[in-house]
This record gives C-alpha cells, structure tokens and sequence, in this order.
C-alpha cells in the first residue's frame, strides 16, 4: 500500500469518528445535567433513608391522643421520617387536664393509638432502653438484679495466736463506694471471700495532732474505714482552707488517700488537679509543696507522691465552687464548706488511682498515673484465701507470725436509678455484667411495650431500640464474676482482691497487671451484654436492630459495643447554642452507611438515619 494510500485512509477513518466523539460528549453533557438535576431533587425532597428521625419526649404524662397525633402530622408535614419515643422527666408540672401514668392501661392505648397513625404515615418508631433516657432501669428490675460493686471491711492481727472471733459488720449500704450512702430504699449485700495478707514491714499507724483552718476533725474520723463519717471544712476567705497533721517526729510519706464531697470536684482536668495542695514542713510555719491533691472520678482517691520527709503535713484545700448543672441548665451558688471524709498519709508505695483503676469509676487517662516500683518492704507477698475458716460471721484461724490484715469482701448496690424518668418509671439500673439480669429486664421491659404494640412490632411500628447517653455510673461486681475471670485470665482473682484496696501484691506490676486484667474482663462483660441487647430486640422480638450512642462504660467496655451495634450514633454536644428553629435537623450530616449522626441543642436531638441492615 502506498503512503499516499495510507494518509487518505486515516484522514477517512478521522473524519468518520469526528460526529461519533461529538455524539459521545454530547450524551456525556446529557448524563452530568441528569446527574446533577436528580441531585438538586434528592436536597429538595430527599429519599426516606436520608430524612432525619428526632427525639420525641412525652414529659411526665403530659400527653394526649390527639396531641400525639397533631405532633406526628406536623413532623411529616415537615419532612421529618420518624422518631424515637422516650418517656422523660425534669419535675415536669401537669399542664394536661389528666396525666397519663406510664404503662397504665390508658398508656398502652394511647401507644398503639399512635404506632397506628405513625403507619399510615409511613414514619418510623423506635423506643428507648428504659424510661428516661439512662440507661436500662425501671422499677421491675429486683435488687439482687441491680448494679452492684465490691466493699470490704478489715481487721487487723497480730500473728502467733489462734483468732476465733466475728468479722467487722459489712457495709450494706446502697452507694457509689464502700459506705457512702444514696439514702435509697433498696438494699442487697452477699458475702464474696475472706482474704489476709501480710502487712508490709514499712506500714506505720500515724497518730497525729491535727489542727485545721476551721471545723472540728479527729483521727478516728479522717483515717477509720468510713466514708460517710465526714466533719465539714468551712471555706476560707483566702480561697483556701487547710487540715494539718503534726508528728513528733518527722515521718517519710509515699501515698495520701483523701475523700471529699462537693459539687464540681470529679475529674482530671489540670485545674481540678492541681487545686488542692499537699504542703510539708519542718517547723509548722515554713512550708512547701509536696505534691498535687488528686480530685479523679470517684468520690475516693488514693494516689502516690515522691517520698517527703516531714513533722508537719498541710492539705490546702481550695473552697467549693459554684457549679452549672447542665440538666437543669442553672448554676447552684458555691457550698459554704467542703465534706472532709478522709485525710490519710501511708508510708508506703499503694496503688496509684487504685480506686479508678479498681472499677469504681471510669477515667480516660488512668495509664498517665502508673504506680511507682515499690521496695521489699512495702509490697504483701504473702496472701491467704481464709474463705474455708469463715462461717456465719466468725473466722476461726491459727494466725502465723507476723501483723497480718484480714478483709471481708461482699457486694452491695451501687443504687443508680434510671433516669430522668417519671416517679412510677423509675427503678434500679440492671446489672450490666450479668447475661440472665440483663435478659429478664428487657424481656420484662419488651413486654409491656408489646401488650401496647400487639403485632406491630418489627418492620411495621416499634422497629428499633435505642440505648442512648450512658449515665448508669460503674459497677464492678457481678455473682459470676470471678468465675468468668479465671475463664478468660486463667487465674483466680481472690487472692489479688486487697489491690483494689491499694495495697501492692508482690510488685507494683503485678499488680498492675491483675487490674489490667480485671478491668478487661468487667468491660469484656459489659461489651457482650450490649451485643445480647441487639439479639433480644431483633431475636425475641423482630425489631430490626438498635440504635447505641457511644459512651464509656464499666471497664471501658463501651468501645467494643460499638463493633457490635445494628445501628452506629455519634453524638455531637453544642452546650451553647439555644433557640434553634424547627429546621435543626440540618444541623447534622449523615455519616457512613449504617451511621447516624446525633447533634444536641440544649435539650433538642436530632438523627439522621442511613441504610439499615448493617453490622
């Protein structure tokens, strides 16, 4: 073929495909103007899956049919897709001519009533975990089913001798840790084991002189084993108000365990840190500063310090201040003085944060306070189980040589309620450890809701279930709790039971290492608890999954609920932001599929929902 051949066929095959290009781009212009166009018409009027659902709040039994009904058609005039439903309580006044008991028969009437209007208009339903919005409680959950956590009491013996004789009283009481005391109405107590250990050579029974910047305190009140024995330290005019302990002569200190009640205190922000001061002097009039008084997460804390030398020991407390409470939304004036329940100085390394790091609180940062290496002398290397030498109250044991201290475990209630719910709604929190508490409190709590539902449960009606803000506290006691322990860590944790009392077992690692280990295994429980929640609702009772906002839990379990929830919710705090429109669903954007995002106004929530069905 010849090149003149060749040019001729190309500048042909050129001009052939010239109107087949310019087809091409023009089809290309059509699909981005149709693309573009259904775009603009998805904003205008968007799919079902891409509308936002809302909280709905029936305050108190303030409501009626028709209200309910009027509600749902402006929320569908609206654009709105659905609603989650929780009955709420804020000391709520009636302003309806009758209030509506919940889960009264006319309750349940007036639920189907609406779970009706609510299918004819195509929107969806979903309930909350439990009257109120925290957590999962209600006045059906029995207190050998509630939240529990460990107490103890002590005694101490001097080896050499045979010992028969009652153990100290257990603390009974329903509270966040060891006595203190919620004034509940419900309690419940078992006896967990007796367990001794050898007390370290370095241990040393203060006994100081103790003088303060006002109120009266004694050495039996500040280090006995109570918590709610508490003298009151009256602010000061300088800001600041002191306890000060004075020895004969001068005594090396390594930890300070204190415990006081006032609004505002909790936490590890550096202001609340460094507030309060531990003050060390030599001569009672020139001091200087030790260490940094720990407020943390629990009412109790015990935290260590460089070894300091001293006969004079000062803890200058800041004065209470004024504290916002979002709830309420107002701010309470300062207390006029601080709930002093414990001031004590140990002699040797204990367990730094012991408290948080025991479970009875749950603090983000707590491997920022790791325990310093303790010396020989300050470590218990001999523990007994003395649980087969008890019965009844009495122990009946041959004491070895040596100073030995014998605890009591047993468990009692931490006594949180659900909340904020109406009077007749609340109860007890549920034990979030244990797999047959959690099943009979929401097949009890499923079931009201389906004598209300009847069949419309599932893909028509009540289609979720929603656990929102976590705000049930922290337990760390369950009945199988050791015995799952030693399933999953492969040793028994009676032995190492003293560390959540400070005290440091073998090394400041090992010990460590077991509240690494029992930590994990509270959350571990906790985690699988929230997993059963999803089975049950969709199980038991055909709902096509749950909603599950993400909170920390006990143990920090609540990371690992979130591998396993049908629905994921992030939740977006705007504290203070306030007269926002009807249009706030705006305000939050969809997230991945099987997202939705949760945006808070003052006491307003918005969601927005993507594609169901996802893991």
């Amino acid at each position: 073929m010849t090149q003149h051949r060749i040019i001729t066929l190309l500048i042909a095959a050129v001009v052939a495909f010239l109107p087949l290009a310019a087809g091409n781009h023009a089809a290309a212009e059509r699909a981005e103007n149709t693309t573009l166009d259904s775009l603009r018409r998805g904003f205008a009027d968007p799919p079902g899956q891409a509308r936002p659902l809302v909280w709905w709040h029936w305050m108190n039994g303030n409501i009626t049919a028709d209200g309910l009904r009027k509600d749902m058609l402006w929320m569908h005039r609206s654009g709105i897709a659905g609603f989650h439903v929780f009955d709420a309580n804020f000391s709520t006044p009636q302003i309806v001519d009758k209030r509506i008991e919940y889960m009264s028969e006319e309750w349940k009437q007036i639920f189907g009533d609406m779970l009706q209007t609510a299918d004819s208009l195509g929107m969806e339903v979903s309930i909350a975990s439990s009257p109120g919005f925290s957590a999962t409680g209600g006045p059906w959950v029995k207190p050998e089913d509630a939240m529990k956590k460990i107490v103890w009491r002590e005694l101490l013996l001097e080896g050499g001798t045979h010992f028969k004789g009652p153990l100290p009283e257990p603390y009974t009481v329903t509270g966040q840790f060891q006595d203190l005391d919620r004034k509940s109405k419900f309690s419940h107590y078992e006896d967990i084991a007796v367990v001794a250990i050898k007390v370290p050579d370095n241990e040393r029974q203060l006994k100081p002189i103790i003088t303060s910047s006002g109120g009266s305190f004694t050495s039996d009140q500040l280090m006995n084993g109570s918590y709610s024995d508490y003298s009151e330290l009256p602010a000061d005019p300088s800001g600041f108000a002191w306890i000060q302990y004075e020895f004969p002569e001068p005594v090396t200190v390594k930890a300070m365990t204190s415990a006081v009640d006032y609004l505002g205190r909790g936490g590890h922000a550096p202001e609340r840190v460094a507030a309060d001061t531990l003050m060390v002097s030599d001569d009672g009039v020139n001091f200087r500063a030790a260490a940094p008084v720990y407020n943390g997460f629990c009412y109790c804390q015990t935290f260590d310090m460089e070894p300091v030398t001293g006969r004079f020991f000062r803890w200058k407390h800041a004065n209470p201040r004024a504290v916002y409470h979002y709830s309420q939304m107002k701010t309470s004036p300062a207390p006029k003085a601080s709930k002093i329940a414990k001031f004590r100085l140990h002699t040797i390394v204990k367990i730094n944060h012991a408290e948080e790091k025991g479970g009875y609180a749950s603090a983000y940062d707590i491997d920022s306070y790791p325990t310093p290496e303790a010396p020989p002398g300050d470590v218990s290397c001999e523990v007994l189980d003395l649980t087969p030498f008890y019965n009844g109250g009495t122990l009946s044991w041959d004491v070895p040589e040596g100073r030995w201290r014998v605890y009591r475990f047993g468990a009692s209630l931490t006594g949180k309620m659900n909340h904020p719910a109406s009077p007749e709604a609340t109860g007890l929190e549920v034990d979030k450890l244990s797999p047959g508490a959690w099943k009979r409190y929401f097949h009890s709590y499923l079931e009201y809701f389906r004598q209300a539902a009847g069949d419309m449960m599932g893909s028509r009606g009540i289609r979720y279930l929603l656990a929102d803000s976590y705000e049930a506290d922290f337990q760390n006691w369950t009945p199988e709790l050791l015995r799952e322990f030693k399933a999953r860590r492969g040793y028994d944790a009676t032995l190492w039971l003293p560390v959540l009392d400070g005290a440091v077992i073998r090394s400041a690692g090992d010990s460590e290492r077991f509240l690494w280990d029992w930590r994990r295994t509270i959350g571990e429980l906790f985690e699988e608890n929230y997993a059963r929640m999803t089975e049950i609702a969709r199980g038991d009772y055909g709902l096509e999954g749950c909603y599950i906002e993400a909170h920390r839990g006990p143990g920090g379990g609540r990371l690992g609920v979130q591998r396993r929830r049908h629905v994921h919710e992030a939740h977006c705090l705007l504290p203070h932001v306030r007269d926002v429109g009807a249009g706030q669903g705006k305000l939050a954007r969809p997230g991945s599929r099987g997202t939705v995002g949760h945006t808070r106004i003052c006491l307003s929530s918005t969601y927005l929902r993507a594609e169901q069905g996802c893991g």
